[in-house]
């Protein structure tokens, strides 16, 4: 997940929750950073990572099932982000496993996932939706608060918005 940490904080935290193994990718100035963490209970390959993925191979002993973990941080930037949604497609393309994809998408996925501010792009949300048909991915739902991002500011002047996901493919 997005950390805007440095290396050296998040491995604090990660001993202090006993976690020992993990995958970083730096944030570049104050924003993105890429943190995974997981436990000797679950095998996972780091097969490639950059500024905005995670992508690895993911089993548990005894169950022969693996299955592609894809942990994001979509650009901020709109036309970074046509990048990163051709470079998803081409994952899917080239993927034989089950796919779970999971982080911050910086995409609002439907008109319901923001709150304030000017009216949401319909063709920005229609371009996000059919990268995820393209790579067969649905969104998993969620439990807890609606957002996941806010602007912080004042009453009428606040907007928030659903932009961390859970995805995966039907298998």
């Amino acid at each position: 997940m997005e950390t805007k940490n440095n290396r050296n904080t998040l491995d604090r935290i990660r001993q202090q929750l006993q976690f020992p193994n993990c995958c970083y990718v730096d944030p570049v100035g104050l924003a993105g950073g890429l943190a995974l963490w997981w436990k000797d209970e679950v095998n996972i390959e780091v097969r490639f990572k950059n500024k905005n993925i995670i992508r690895c191979i993911v089993s548990w002993p005894n169950v022969q099932e693996r299955w592609l973990g894809a942990y994001i941080y979509a650009p901020p930037r709109r036309q970074e982000r046509s990048q990163f949604w051709d470079s998803l497609k081409r994952l899917a393309c080239e993927n034989d496993y089950p796919w779970f994809c999971m982080g911050d998408f910086n995409e609002i996925g439907s008109i319901w996932e923001k709150q304030g501010g000017g009216e949401c792009s319909r063709s920005r949300i229609e371009l996000f939706q059919s990268v995820l048909s393209e790579c067969a991915l649905m969104d998993l739902e969620f439990k807890g608060p609606a957002y996941t991002w806010s602007n912080n500011q004042g009453v009428g002047f606040n907007i928030r918005e659903r932009l961390d996901k859970a995805l995966a493919t039907v298998e």
